[in-house]
C-alpha cells in the first residue's frame, strides 16, 4: 500500500526514509541493484517475504519510480523487474547498507546466508556470528557522537 509522502519535510532523511519504509523495499532494491530478476528470483533469494507481501512492495516502488517492469520477448513471453534511474541512484547507499550490514552481523550474532535464485539454496558466502556478547550498562557509549561506528568488544563473562 502506498504512503502519501508528505508536503514538507524538516529533514531530506526524513524523505528518504518514507520513500524507502517498510521492512523489504530496501531488501528488494538491494537485489536489483546486482542486474534485472524475474518475480521468482525475487521470491527464492528473499524466502521469509510472502507473495502478498512481494507484490505490494514491488508495485509501491514502481508507483515511487524507483522500479520499472519490463517484458522480455522471446518463446515464453515473461516480466522482468530493473531499477529506474532513480533506483539506481540508491546504488552508493545500498552498497553501504550491505557493507555495513555484513560487518556488524558477527558482533550482533546474526549469520547472513545469501540465497541463489537459481538453485534456492546457500550460495556466494555465509558469514557466521560469534555468540551475542553481554551487554554492557545501557549508559555507556562504544563510541563517541562523531565517531566511527565500530561494534562492541566482547566482554568476558569471568571478569
Amino acid at each position: 500500500m502506498l504512503n502519501r509522502l508528505p508536503k514538507t519535510v524538516s529533514c531530506p532523511v526524513e524523505l528518504a526514509l518514507d520513500v524507502l519504509s517498510g521492512k523489504w523495499k530496501s531488501v528488494l532494491l538491494a537485489h536489483l541493484k546486482d542486474g534485472s530478476l524475474r518475480y521468482r528470483e525475487l521470491r527464492l533469494r528473499i524466502p521469509r517475504l510472502s507473495d502478498k507481501i512481494l507484490t505490494e512492495r514491488l508495485r509501491d516502488l514502481e508507483q515511487r519510480g524507483l522500479v520499472k517492469r519490463r517484458k522480455v520477448p522471446g518463446p515464453r513471453l515473461h516480466w522482468v523487474y530493473e531499477l529506474t534511474e532513480s533506483g539506481n541512484s540508491l546504488r552508493p547507499v545500498l552498497e553501504a547498507l550491505y557493507t555495513w550490514g555484513e560487518t556488524v552481523a558477527p558482533a550482533l550474532g546474526v549469520k547472513v546466508q545469501m540465497l541463489d535464485a537459481q538453485e534456492g539454496a546457500a550460495s556466494r558466502k555465509t558469514v557466521e556470528a560469534p555468540a551475542r556478547p553481554v551487554a554492557g550498562p545501557r549508559h555507556q557509549r562504544a563510541n563517541p557522537p562523531g565517531a566511527a561506528w565500530m561494534p562492541p568488544a566482547p566482554v568476558d563473562p569471568s571478569a
